[in-house]
């Protein structure tokens, strides 16, 4: 379970860092075994604002990362600690508790290893972004892009990003990062007014499926607690939970 574990945390930072990376680049920076860096890239201007860094850390104690991240985070930061699915979180609890940490949220890590991914037949068509009208939709619906030009369209894209509609509204997406024969489920969503019509689950077989045509062999994800009941139905298992705790505010920022 560790080595796969591992593998999901390479897969999530190399996902993570691309689409972090659409207008600065955004880089992982391996620290020790156990400790993972995700920060802003080198910038030409030394007084540019840097976003925070977040460091991904499994196997190693709260007290380590914590230490570790303090010391080689830019400004602000945050810890994800990963534990393994079925491991009591009572004594890390305690520990980042006591060291002066803030537990922000918990999301549940996945992956899906299914040799064959059957799509969902969906009740409104799925289109994938061919083009850079729809990229320009979609990105102006989220107030951010969502797919580099570079990707549009492009078989062997690194990132390929899938949409539906009713009629000119815009009511749900998905992505697919690339990162090796591995998958990065991203940016899932559906319009509140069209859940529990099978929409998301439509789009995400969809993108599984794309992804195993092309060779890609296995996905993973991160899960909020809703997700997480729901994911199961359709392949994926929890490896485990990752913690994103605040840093004691002495330390922000330095």
């Amino acid at each position: 379970m560790s080595d796969r574990i591992d593998a999901a945390i390479e897969t999530f930072a190399g996902g993570w860092c691309y689409t972090r990376s659409f207008t600065h680049p955004y880089v992982a920076t391996r620290l020790t075994p156990q400790i993972l860096q995700l920060h802003d890239g080198p910038r030409s201007n030394p007084n540019a604002d840097v976003r925070r860094d977040e460091f991904v850390c499994f196997g190693c104690s709260p007290s380590e990362a914590l230490e570790v991240s303090a010391s080689a985070a830019k400004g602000n930061f945050a810890i994800c600690f990963v534990l393994p699915i079925g491991v009591d979180d009572t004594e890390v609890r305690k520990e980042f508790k006591a060291l002066g940490c803030r537990l922000g949220a918990t999301e549940a890590f996945m992956d899906n290893d299914a040799p064959e991914v059957v799509p969902t037949e969906p009740i409104i068509p799925i289109v994938r972004i061919a083009d850079q009208a729809h990229a320009d939709a979609i990105g102006k619906a989220w107030r951010r892009k969502q797919i580099l030009s570079r990707d549009i369209g492009d078989e062997n894209a690194i990132h390929r990003v899938y949409t539906i509609h009713d009629g000119q509204k815009y009511i749900g997406s998905c992505g697919s990062i690339r990162v090796g024969h591995v998958s990065w489920i991203s940016s899932l969503y559906v319009d509140a007014d069209y859940r529990r019509k099978g929409l998301g689950t439509a789009l995400m077989t969809r993108v599984m499926s794309d992804d195993r045509a092309l060779g890609i062999t296995k996905s993973v994800l991160l899960a909020s607690h809703t997700g997480a009941m729901l994911y199961p139905q359709i392949g994926f298992h929890q490896l485990g939970t990752l913690y994103i705790y605040n840093p004691p505010k002495v330390l922000r920022g330095t």
